[in-house]
């Protein structure tokens, strides 16, 4: 079980070495290779995953175009949530855009958890409450911003993420064409 998992489960809850073997015991280790699809539309997800490394979308298809919903990254729990907890199909794809170290329960072995260890429902509902801050701070910026507001922001916020997400994902996550986020971008170059 690696350190950023222990640690970003500990911010939440308490668990002696006995529910940590119990938890481990559960976890399986993947790795995704660089443009490598974890999940397809239409397919049940049946996993909850760790990210340790690496960089996803989520992503759907409109109209023959690929759309960008957002980004995973860094050391944190991500799903297809609906799929997950229904287990029904999903509704989106998700894609490494580096190469990634996963963490993943299945869902059989989180129900297990979840009976086993019942401060589990703690981070549980952490972990669902940040999504849903995420989720109604991004439908704001989209109502609200400008996409060049929001590529702004983007900088302010998670800096490292620009440079780590190929142009055309980030265009159609902002809403725009590639040509218009280059066009920002040098406006921004520019002062």
């Amino acid at each position: 079980m690696s350190k950023s998992f222990k640690k970003y489960v500990s911010k939440y809850i308490v668990l002696g070495s006995s529910e940590w073997a119990f938890v481990e015991e559960r976890l399986e280790r993947m790795s995704l290779s660089s443009r490598e699809l974890l999940l397809e539309e239409g397919r049940i997800c049946r996993h909850l995953y760790f990210l340790e490394e690496g960089l996803l979308r989520y992503f759907v298809w409109r109209d023959g175009q690929d759309i960008t919903k957002f980004f995973t990254y860094g050391n944190i729990f991500f799903t297809s949530i609906r799929s997950f907890q229904k287990q029904l199909p999903a509704t989106e794809n998700i894609q490494a855009l580096e190469d990634c170290q996963l963490l993943c329960i299945r869902f059989e072995h989180l129900l297990e958890i979840r009976k086993a260890i019942p401060q589990w429902h703690l981070l549980t509902a952490a972990v669902i409450s940040e999504v849903q801050g995420w989720t109604e701070d991004l439908m704001v910026a989209l109502q609200n911003e400008t996409a060049q507001e929001r590529y702004r922001r983007m900088l302010n916020e998670q800096s490292e993420l620009s440079n780590r997400i190929p142009l055309k994902y980030l265009a159609t996550f902002l809403g725009i064409a590639p040509e218009s986020l280059s066009r920002i971008r040098r406006q921004l170059a520019k002062g």
